[in-house]
C-alpha cells in the first residue's frame, strides 16, 4: 500500500463511521414513523398525547416533530 493510499484509507476511517450513525439514525427515525401511524385516527392520537404529556419534555419534543412532519397532531 503506497502512503497516499493509506492516507486515504486513514482519513475515510472518520467518514466511514460518520455515515454509518448517519444510516442507523435514518433506520431508527423510519421504524419510529412506521410505530407512531398507528396513531392517525383520532381516538390514537388522544391516546398519544396522553402518553407524550408523562414523557420527558425532549423525548415529547422529538416525538411530536416526527409527528408534525407525518401530519399527524399530537
Amino acid at each position: 500500500m503506497s502512503v497516499t493510499t493509506a492516507t486515504r484509507t486513514a482519513r475515510s476511517v472518520p467518514v466511514l463511521g460518520s455515515l454509518r450513525g448517519h444510516i442507523a439514525r435514518r433506520a431508527a427515525h423510519r421504524e419510529l414513523q412506521r410505530s407512531l401511524a398507528v396513531y392517525a385516527s383520532y381516538a390514537g392520537q388522544s391516546e398519544l398525547a396522553a402518553v407524550l404529556d408523562r414523557s420527558t419534555p425532549e423525548d415529547a419534543a422529538e416525538i411530536r416533530a416526527v409527528l408534525h412532519r407525518m401530519g399527524i397532531a399530537a
